[in-house]
């Protein structure tokens, strides 16, 4: 007979895999990945240097594993987030009474569709240090010497050099620094100064230069309630996403898992001093993990690439949702709740997937296509995606994104790529500044004259992609 501990945490997983297993079968890249596949080493390290990051930590992480290519950075992937709700579960475990609160909240945690860009090479040393930071605060007292260097390293994401607030008053009141003849006072001593060495390093030793200077300089108190109105409207999209037939598909799923492991059988404490307790801990992580990326004017969204900058929120909305849920007194209303929300969740994080791997195919077409016709010349490739517009995840192709299939296919730095929407730019020298070994066109020279080539992406959503290749002269 399997205990109810392991059934819980087979729960855990199988939740989890049933969400993200889009990662482990994928080994396409995306976006900006298409620049970090065809770098070599020097031009790694050249971006890791001028993007500022943190003793050249980017540079040898990908120097590292780009050989192995997409499929080894998405299976990281995976395993440092599942990993990372098991850490959040253990701090939770530590603060919390109601278990059934910590399941939920675990579980809740590794499923939100927050953060679908975690497909991204790029976005990978993000997700290590996320598992570093939550690491560190789960393991502060037990393993302190090794939860300190977690936490320092942790830093490189800049925005939990504000999260560590909580687990720094923590400390404090652990270690009793404001009672006088604490003994204990002196401990809080490296935890207090780690973060402003880090800024010193950060804001003054590795400044963002060339490509990237000014990079994430954009402050800006005022706009945050705009900011905050556009990503409330955003959030819409959710809704948007909502298959019925997946979605009655999913939550039968669940309850099917659900049922197996043994949910119904934990206790639901409802105690008033734990829903304070677990309500301000999830408002404090909500604006701590929020507020870095308000700052800066970055919208949280839910349907681009740019839910990169939602990693830390699943952290307190997970335990607000968890929280609300335990309030549900009948216990088939909360049972039938919390897996119609679990169904939810799942349907969405399928559906990005689906669209990932639509996104793929039309990666795949536009390599083809210029691999059929790799022996026209021209000065330039304009990719029309017409395309993307049928799709949820409404996105124009970057520049580098075709200098990098170009790259590819071509073996060299000759092309540049560009879209309808800029052609016009390129042409009157806009993008001049962008033939650089960055951006694999450190060859290509703009001319008056010339051929382009013009690549048209065609189709609908779950149908073949179509291309046709045209050569116009300019």
């Amino acid at each position: 007979m399997i205990s109810l501990k392991l059934r819980i945490h087979l729960l855990i997983f199988a939740c989890y895999t049933t969400n993200y297993y889009f990662l482990l079968k994928n080994n396409r890249p995306y976006w900006d990945d298409w620049i970090l596949i065809n770098s070599n080493k020097k031009n790694l390290f050249l971006t890791s240097s001028q993007a500022g990051s943190v003793f050249d930590f980017y540079g040898y992480f990908h120097s590292t594993l780009v050989p192995f290519g997409p499929g080894v950075y998405h299976i990281l992937t995976f395993i440092l987030f599942y990993l990372s709700g098991l850490m959040f579960k253990e701090v939770l475990n530590q603060r919390f009474q109601n278990k059934s609160i910590v399941i939920l909240s675990t579980i809740l945690y590794l499923i939100l569709p927050f953060n679908y860009a975690r497909i991204c090479m790029i976005d990978a040393p993000y997700s290590l240090c996320n598992f570093l930071f939550l690491f560190a605060w789960a393991n502060m007292y037990k393993f302190r010497r090794t939860s300190l260097m977690a936490f320092f390293l942790s830093f490189i994401m800049n925005s939990l050099l504000l999260l560590y607030i909580i687990p720094l008053s923590e400390m404090s009141k652990h270690y009793k620094v404001f009672k006088k003849g604490s003994d204990s006072a002196r401990k809080i001593v490296v935890p207090l100064i780690m973060p402003i060495i880090f800024i010193i390093f950060d804001f003054f030793i590795y400044r963002p230069s060339g490509s990237y200077s000014r990079y994430n300089e954009n402050f800006g108190l005022s706009e945050i309630p705009s900011i905050l109105i556009k990503a409330i409207s955003g959030s819409i999209f959710l809704l948007n996403e909502i298959k019925i037939e997946i979605l009655i598909v999913v939550t039968l799923l669940m309850y099917t898992m659900f049922k197996l492991a043994g949910f119904s059988q934990l206790e639901w404490q409802y105690l008033k001093s734990n829903e304070v307790l677990q309500i301000k801990m999830a408002i404090k992580l909500i604006l701590f993990g929020a507020f870095p990326y308000l700052l800066l004017q970055k919208i949280p969204s839910f349907d681009s690439w740019e839910s990169r900058h939602q990693i830390l929120l699943p952290l307190g909305i997970s335990i607000m949702i968890s929280s609300f849920l335990a309030k549900i007194r009948s216990n088939p209303l909360r049972l039938s709740t919390i897996i119609l929300t679990m169904g939810l969740c799942t349907q969405m994080n399928i559906q990005y997937g689906e669209y990932l791997k639509q996104e793929g195919l039309k990666d795949l077409k536009i390599i083809q296509t210029i691999d059929k016709y790799r022996t026209e010349i021209c000065n330039i490739y304009v990719v029309d995606d017409r395309y993307r517009n049928l799709l949820a995840i409404k996105r124009n192709y970057r520049f580098y994104e075709i200098n990098g299939m170009l790259a590819k296919v071509l073996g060299n730095e000759d092309n540049f790529g560009v879209t309808p929407e800029n052609y016009s730019s390129f042409q009157n020298g806009g993008y001049d500044n962008k033939f650089i070994t960055e951006y694999l066109a450190a060859n290509f020279q703009r001319e008056k004259h010339g051929t382009a080539c013009f690549i048209f992406i065609e189709g609908s959503y779950n149908t073949n992609i179509s291309s046709v290749f045209k050569k116009l002269e300019y």
